[in-house]
């Protein structure tokens, strides 16, 4: 940074964005493990409207509101399952895939995100554990690495940006 002329802006390193998002799934999927077997109806009620903002955010195409409805999802499970830690790291991962997300959104597959959340609503809403982690594992080890790849092969972040 220099005053009164410039702000540099760090580039985003997607070796980091690919761990941080490997470890945001990890966390999610343990706590899955451990909440589905004993949710109750207010429990799911209160996930599904969860997934109704991230559709919502699938049907604009609204990158940051997609963002802050998944993370909300996935702190909400920690919640449930009364896991305090999970949702500080889950909170602690938002502001670097946030900030990826944000420079990404053009590398976005929406259909992809969208069927995503069609399911993962589908398997909290039939509180069917396996289903909602193989969901998880899907979104997580395939559709956003893809994501990451193709920001990645169209150099969709860059590594100066005015502030």
């Amino acid at each position: 940074m220099q005053r009164n002329r410039y702000t540099r802006v760090a580039p985003i390193d997607l070796d980091q964005v690919r761990n941080a998002v490997d470890l945001f799934g990890d966390i999610w999927i343990g706590a899955v493990r451990h909440v589905m077997p004993r949710i109750q109806d207010d429990d799911t009620a209160y996930l599904a409207e969860f997934a109704g903002e991230m559709s919502t955010a699938v049907k604009d195409r609204d990158v940051v509101g997609f963002g802050i409805a998944l993370r909300a999802t996935a702190t909400g499970f920690a919640r449930i399952e009364g896991n305090a830690s999970r949702a500080v790291v889950i909170d602690r991962l938002g502001p670097q895939i946030r900030r990826f997300s944000q420079q990404a959104k053009d590398a976005f597959d929406w259909d992809v995100v969208g069927a995503f959340v069609v399911s993962l609503r589908e398997a909290i809403l039939e509180r069917d554990a396996s289903k909602t982690r193989a969901v998880l594992v899907a979104f997580f080890d395939d559709a956003l690495p893809a994501i990451i790849d193709r920001a990645e092969e169209q150099d969709l972040t860059p590594s100066d940006a005015p502030e």
